[in-house]
């Protein structure tokens, strides 16, 4: 049976939601704290890929040890039995069920991890946009706030 993995750091809903969210009244603090959620969020996805690897080794391992294990119990005087035979006997126990859904946890894991690192990146460039799109409104109130006093000069 296959070892449990440690657990990869949890990520509450909240925090996943302050990395990923956008308060458009903060648009430059949240321009700041991009940087520190992906890496954060880069750390969490190479770990629950290490995490991945581990479990697919360890359902590689719990194959080739119940192979040997089947082959070896088999009398020198009979035939062994075929791969075939061999992978189904594995695939019906409760271990390899456990290996494999051990491995399934993991892959999840990590693709929920790399969905939140790619909403990152997507608020980057939607804070990139709005803080260009602030300037250029800016910029024009300016500009008509400068010909409005000097048309009001003139008058």
């Amino acid at each position: 049976m296959p070892r449990q993995s440690r657990a990869p750091a949890q990520e509450t809903d909240r925090e996943i939601r302050r990395a990923t969210s956008i308060e458009p009244t903060a648009i430059q603090e949240e321009y700041c704290a991009v940087p520190s959620d992906l890496y954060r969020f880069a750390s969490l996805v190479s770990e629950r890929d290490e995490l991945l690897d581990h479990a697919e080794q360890q359902l590689k391992s719990y194959e080739a040890r119940r192979a040997v294990e089947i082959v070896e119990a088999v009398p020198l005087d009979e035939k062994p039995p075929g791969e075939a035979k061999i992978v189904a006997q594995i695939r019906k126990e409760k271990g390899w069920g456990e290996a494999v859904r051990e491995v399934s946890r993991a892959r999840r894991a990590k693709a929920d991890a790399f969905a939140v690192l790619e909403a990152i990146r997507a608020k980057k460039e939607m804070l990139i946009s709005l803080g260009a799109t602030q300037r250029l409104e800016l910029e024009r109130e300016a500009l008509i706030r400068d010909r409005e006093r000097s048309g009001s000069r003139r008058a």
